[in-house]
């Protein structure tokens, strides 16, 4: 009888001795953010993320001081620099089209006039590939009849040339184009005239 009451006791003590604090000092409990400072974190956090995701410039700051030039290929042109931009629309990527090239400047020599086409139409296409937009030639020189093994075959052994990369400068909110400079194809010798008449001016 003694010995349980000793063990009742010591228990009773033991108790009494032991508390459990569910909310110590410093704990995320007292830290936790209110509410309203949680709906505000998470705004900033996805307007961080926003400008995260988008790696090009604004759209229109990006074309301030540039005259539109409509066509089926928007053009923009800024007359200080003379840099000119190609607004690509989604409609517009992965869609065949054709390209006749005119020369803007006589030579005087080979017939080569002002208007004069350089070329036959080259069927083309613009293509995205992560931040870029390829302009692409497309082969088609051989053909086969849609799901035949000779088109399988011909999918897997002809290749498109890839004529110029251009880096995506902005995309509009709106319509989802897409801004390219262009200046430095338009003014490079992508008709390979220049090969042609080397010779001639001993070049």
């Amino acid at each position: 009888m003694r010995f349980h009451a000793v063990v009742i006791l010591f228990a009773l003590l033991f108790a009494s001795c032991t508390t459990v604090n569910v909310n110590p000092s410093g704990t995320a409990a007292d830290e936790a953010p209110s509410a309203p400072e949680q709906t505000a974190a998470q705004q900033d956090s996805g307007d961080d993320k926003d400008d995260e995701d988008d790696p090009f410039a604004e759209w229109d700051e990006t074309l301030e001081d540039t005259e539109k030039i409509d066509g089926f290929i928007p053009m923009h042109l800024k007359e200080e620099d003379r840099t000119l931009y190609a607004a690509v629309h989604p409609e517009r990527l992965d869609e065949d089209f054709g390209l006749i090239m005119h020369i803007s400047q006589g030579t005087g020599v080979f017939n080569l006039h002002d208007g004069l086409p350089l070329s036959g139409t080259r069927l083309m296409r613009f293509t995205r590939v992560g931040n870029k937009i390829h302009l692409v030639h497309r082969n088609v020189r051989f053909t086969a009849d849609e799901g035949s093994a000779m088109q399988t075959s011909l999918d897997g052994n002809t290749g498109h040339s890839i004529v110029e990369a251009f880096d995506i400068k902005s995309q509009n909110d709106s319509t989802k184009a897409l801004l390219i400079d262009v200046t430095d194809f338009f003014a490079s010798d992508y008709a390979n005239i220049g090969e042609q008449l080397k010779w001639y001016f001993n070049q």
